[in-house]
C-alpha cells in the first residue's frame, strides 16, 4: 500500500477518546454507520484497516467487529466471518432487531407472562392446558419446547 494512502487514513483515526479501547474514524460515514474511505474505490474503513494490518480478506468472507462499534478501526477488535456468523454474533449479543412486539403485548395474544410460567410446570397434559387456556394442545407444546415464549 501506497504510504501516502495510510498516513492519509491515519489522519482521520482517533485512537484516544473512546474508552472501550475502540480506534475510532473521524471522517466521513455512511447512512449505515460506517466510516468510508477512498483507496481505488469507496471502502469501508475497517475493512481497509483490516488489510491494512492483517492482509487480505478472503472471498466470501467481511470484517465484524468484536466491539460492535461501526466506526472502530482497531485491527485487535475486528474478525474475519461469513455473514452468518455476524448474524449469529448480533442475535447473541442481543442487538438484532425484533419485529413487533411479543408475548401478552402483542395484541391477539390469549396468554400472559403467569400462564406461560404455569404451563411450563407440566402438572397437567398438553391437552389439559389446552382446554384451560382456550388454545391448541400444539400450542401448548411449542411453549414448553420455547418455539414460543422463548423470551421467558
Amino acid at each position: 500500500m501506497d504510504q501516502k494512502v495510510i498516513n492519509r487514513f491515519w489522519k482521520y483515526v482517533d485512537k484516544t477518546s473512546n474508552p472501550n479501547g475502540c480506534w475510532e474514524w473521524t471522517s466521513s460515514i455512511e447512512k449505515t454507520g460506517y466510516g468510508r474511505f477512498w483507496y481505488k474505490k469507496c471502502i469501508t474503513v475497517h475493512r481497509f484497516s483490516f488489510e491494512l494490518h492483517k492482509g487480505n480478506i478472503p472471498q466470501g468472507m467481511i470484517v465484524c467487529h468484536a466491539c460492535d462499534n461501526r466506526k472502530c478501526v482497531n485491527p485487535d477488535h475486528l474478525w474475519l466471518g461469513t455473514y452468518s456468523d455476524n448474524s449469529n454474533d448480533c442475535v447473541n449479543k442481543n442487538r438484532h432487531a425484533r419485529k413487533g412486539p411479543r408475548g401478552e403485548t402483542q395484541g391477539q395474544s390469549k396468554l400472559t407472562i403467569v400462564d406461560i410460567i404455569d404451563i411450563r410446570t407440566k402438572q397437567m397434559t398438553s391437552k389439559e392446558y389446552a382446554h384451560k387456556y382456550n388454545v391448541h394442545p400444539v400450542h401448548i407444546r411449542n411453549i414448553w419446547s420455547k418455539k414460543l415464549w422463548k423470551h421467558i
